[in-house]
């Protein structure tokens, strides 16, 4: 399996976490996960040079970081979904 759709899958597993979202574009060039609270970290990742992706934080009103991540294999992102998972527990105004 090429690694661009292992680092999604991994991404989407996010789902099973409550109030999480996973949202792929149809070509696959972006994904972005985010949580259903107003105070929480959310990211955008790019594919980039169709080697990995660059992740960026969004803000509540969807302002884009410079880049803060880069995914290059699906051990990347899994590391990356443990660390998301602890956050999205110890978020403020929960």
């Amino acid at each position: 399996m090429p690694e661009k759709k292992k680092i999604i899958n991994r991404l989407k597993s996010l789902e099973d976490i409550d109030g999480v979202s996973v949202e792929v574009s149809e070509s696959g060039q972006t994904v972005k996960v985010k949580h259903q609270t107003y105070h929480s970290l959310d990211f955008i990742f790019r594919w980039l040079d169709n080697t990995h992706f660059a992740g960026y934080f969004l803000d509540g009103e969807g302002h884009q970081s410079q880049a803060v991540i880069s995914l290059w294999t699906g051990l990347d992102a899994i590391h990356f979904a443990a660390a998301y998972s602890l956050l999205v527990e110890l978020r403020a105004r929960q």
